[in-house]
C-alpha cells in the first residue's frame, strides 16, 4: 500500500503516513475494538505492530504505564482473552525511563515500542483510530523522544467496513 499525505496530529504538518484499513471483529477487549489480522483476532495496536516491524526488529504494545516490558499478543481462552507479555531490553528501558524523568511524568509513551537490538536502535509508533487525538502527554513525550534522536511516527486506522 502506498503512503497518503495524511494531517498530522501532532502540530498540523503533513507527513507520509499509511493509513490501515481492517474488518471489526465486531468485539472489544479492554475497551479497545478488536480488528481480524491474518485471521487473528487482534487490538488494532498489535496489528499495526505486526504490520510496522521490519527484519531484526522486536516491539511491543505499552498499554500500561512500565517500562520493563509491553504486550505481544492476545490469546483466546473461552470467551476471554488472556495476554501474552515480553520483556523490554535493558537499554530501551533505560531510554523509557530517561524519558519519563525529564518530563517529570509517568504516562504519554506512544503505544508501539519498537528496537533493534543488535543495532540499539529504537522507534515509537503512536496508532490512533476512529475518533483519537494525540493527547498533550503524547506530544511532549514525542517531543523528548525527539530530542533523543529517536523516529517517532503516527500510524491512522480505520475499519474497513465502516464498523465501529
Amino acid at each position: 500500500m502506498r503512503p497518503q499525505l495524511k494531517r498530522d496530529p501532532l502540530d498540523g504538518a503533513t507527513l507520509p503516513s499509511p493509513l490501515r484499513r481492517f474488518v471489526s471483529a465486531h468485539k472489544t477487549w479492554w475497551r479497545k475494538p478488536l480488528v481480524y489480522h491474518k485471521r487473528r483476532v487482534l487490538p488494532a495496536e498489535l496489528a499495526v505492530l505486526a504490520l510496522d516491524l521490519r527484519r531484526g526488529e522486536r516491539g511491543v504494545w505499552m498499554n500500561s504505564r512500565g517500562t520493563s516490558r509491553g504486550l505481544v499478543s492476545l490469546v483466546p481462552r473461552g470467551r476471554a482473552y488472556t495476554t501474552r507479555l515480553e520483556a523490554i531490553p535493558e537499554f530501551v528501558a533505560s531510554i523509557l525511563k530517561d524519558i519519563y524523568r525529564t518530563l517529570k511524568v509517568k504516562s504519554g509513551c506512544p503505544d508501539l515500542v519498537i528496537w533493534h537490538s543488535r543495532r540499539k536502535r529504537l522507534r515509537f509508533v503512536e496508532v490512533k483510530g476512529p475518533g483519537d487525538r494525540i493527547r498533550d502527554a503524547q506530544r511532549r513525550f514525542i517531543r523528548i523522544a525527539g530530542h533523543h534522536r529517536i523516529a517517532t511516527k503516527v500510524a491512522v486506522w480505520t475499519f474497513r467496513d465502516r464498523a465501529v
